[in-house]
């Protein structure tokens, strides 16, 4: 296998970092500083997605809040 792609692939809460090479470390607090801190719309999304929708159809402003 020369490679993997996988989307947002995190470890389960509470795996340590234990063994990992520098470069996977400072990949982990990537993905971790990521899902804190710049994913608000994919958990939005993730959770409950018609909410962006109500304000798209209640009024002309909430497509230029979209």
């Amino acid at each position: 296998m020369l490679g993997i792609h996988t989307t947002f692939a995190e470890g389960p809460p509470g795996l340590t970092t234990d063994g990992l090479t520098a470069v996977e470390r400072r990949w982990t607090e990537e993905t971790r500083h990521f899902w804190r801190h710049r994913a608000a719309y994919a958990k939005q999304q993730a959770t409950r997605p018609q909410t962006i929708g109500y304000s798209l159809v209640d009024s002309p402003v909430g497509l230029w809040l979209s």
